[in-house]
């Protein structure tokens, strides 16, 4: 079993972009030698006639779903120290891969797509909105991209909305246009060495491709172990004894023991654990993490934001248990002995701010004729 390198602790700025935006960018998540083994590697896939995983569009694109098992050169991306951290503050240590998506979209205007009327804008698992409806779609799944191919202005790099996971509706692209107002492409590196990350709900496209060579990108989605992949299985994969244990549960660690009997949770206690004792585990961090700044969270200490997925009496009723859960486990950081070993500044102005918090959390997840019980939110008041 192979050391993972050291992460890095998640920058408070990209959180707070991508909390605004829906999307941030991670400066040199990746190295220029790195980014060039993984460019070799797509290169020779895409000349192959492999047909696993394949997935050829009519707009003349063309890639793989699963490339992580098909070649063990894109590995280095599975638990990237410059990405995951940021990936499991944004959603939480029960997560899994999704999907490792091969993209080469292919030089001049798209046939079918782009053009006024087909635009191609859109939200990934746009199923999840179709059965719960926009206010209610949740954050459930991130995105790593990765540009292999010379960055310039005209390769089409993917294209956001800044704002728009927050959207009641769909955004709308006035007739005989193909971008809504306010879209933009992100300013990343010409080396190719970030990585763009967006959520299920931002709004996003490809863009047109322009520059005379074919746009090479490999996105890789994180999401809650509760959603199916995308990907086909990797099960060989998983029995490479090289592998890290957040790399096996990123691949599918099931919650068994050994003997094959039910373990429940277990298929996340690798990366819980490495995250309880990352470099980040501070005070700030711990209440990020518990909910109290996370999701939708003011840029500043200032308080707490309702996300507009809290809105309507479902979305209150259903998030009511969680918060509680939250804030018993919030509690007990603040009633733990070991509170002082928490590298907090000042545990008086901690205490505060959670004070702040309950207040603005109590009106979003009180149920109708109900007080909060004892244990949860109303004791952070006390």
């Amino acid at each position: 079993m192979s050391t993972p390198p050291p992460p890095f602790a998640p920058d408070a700025g990209t959180i707070d972009a991508f909390e605004r935006d829906g999307y941030a960018v991670i400066r040199n998540a990746i190295t220029p030698a790195l980014r060039d083994r993984l460019l070799t590697a797509a290169e020779k896939l895409l000349g192959s006639d492999i047909t696993q995983g394949r997935d050829r569009g009519g707009d003349g694109k063309d890639g793989f779903r699963g490339c992580l098992n098909l070649d063990p050169a894109f590995l280095p991306l599975l638990a990237n120290p410059a990405v995951l951290p940021t990936v499991v503050q944004l959603l939480s240590p029960n997560i899994h891969l999704l999907s490792a998506h091969l993209i080469a979209l292919p030089s001049g205007p798209p046939r079918t797509i782009r053009i006024p009327g087909r635009h191609g804008w859109h939200r990934d698992m746009y199923g999840v909105t179709a059965d719960l409806g926009f206010p209610h779609t949740p954050r459930m799944a991130i995105k790593a991209a990765h540009y292999l191919t010379p960055v310039t202005p005209d390769c089409g790099l993917t294209m956001f909305l800044p704002g728009s996971h927050r959207l009641p509706e769909e955004p709308v692209v006035p007739a005989g246009a193909i971008d809504p107002p306010g879209a933009v492409t992100p300013h990343i590196s010409v080396t190719g060495t970030d990585a763009v990350l967006f959520e299920n709900r931002t709004w996003h496209t490809g863009g047109i491709n322009l520059s005379g060579n074919p746009r090479i990108a490999l996105m890789l989605q994180y999401g809650y172990r509760w959603l199916h992949p995308v990907d086909d299985p990797a099960t060989d994969l998983r029995k490479d004894p090289a592998l890290t244990p957040s790399e096996q549960q990123l691949l599918g660690l099931p919650d068994r023991h050994p003997d094959g009997s039910l373990a429940k949770g277990s298929g996340a206690a690798p990366i819980r654990s490495w995250w309880e004792s990352g470099p980040w585990a501070s005070t700030s961090a711990q209440m990020r993490w518990y909910g109290l700044l996370a999701r939708g969270s003011a840029p500043s200490h200032s308080g707490v934001r309702r996300p507009s997925c809290w809105e309507g009496e479902t979305a209150r009723r259903s998030l009511h248990a969680r918060l509680m859960e939250k804030a018993r486990k919030v509690i007990f950081v603040l009633t733990h002995p070991s509170w002082g070993t928490l590298s907090s500044p000042d545990p008086v102005e901690a205490r505060t701010l959670l004070k702040t918090a309950a207040k603005r959390l109590a009106p979003a997840v009180a149920m109708p004729g109900n007080t909060p019980h004892s244990g949860t939110i109303g004791d952070l008041e006390k």
